[in-house]
């Protein structure tokens, strides 16, 4: 399954602005668990143009999948993730 990133935030619901967070902000690719952290393959940058990157969270603290849309919230030790599935069907 593909997901994009759609918001990153941090604890307190703050959109993050330092660079690093601006350049995942738009990606889609594959998430997968991997040592408590959240491990996003980048296969797409925002722009829709192919990349080949990883991005690792922090420690996972909780996570949600909400059952209509499929979006995923992470919460980690520093940031929340919001990832929306992406049909690749098509």
């Amino acid at each position: 399954m593909m997901y994009q990133i759609v918001r990153i935030t941090d604890r307190e619901g703050v959109a993050k602005a330092n660079p690093e967070d601006k350049a995942r902000l738009g990606c889609i690719g594959e998430a997968k668990m991997e040592g408590g952290c959240v491990l996003f393959h980048c296969r797409y940058d925002r722009q829709g143009n192919p990349c080949d990157r990883f991005t690792r969270t922090s420690l996972v603290q909780n996570w949600k999948k909400d059952k209509e849309s499929g979006r995923i919230v992470v919460e980690t030790m520093n940031s929340v993730y919001q990832l929306d599935p992406i049909n690749t069907n098509t």
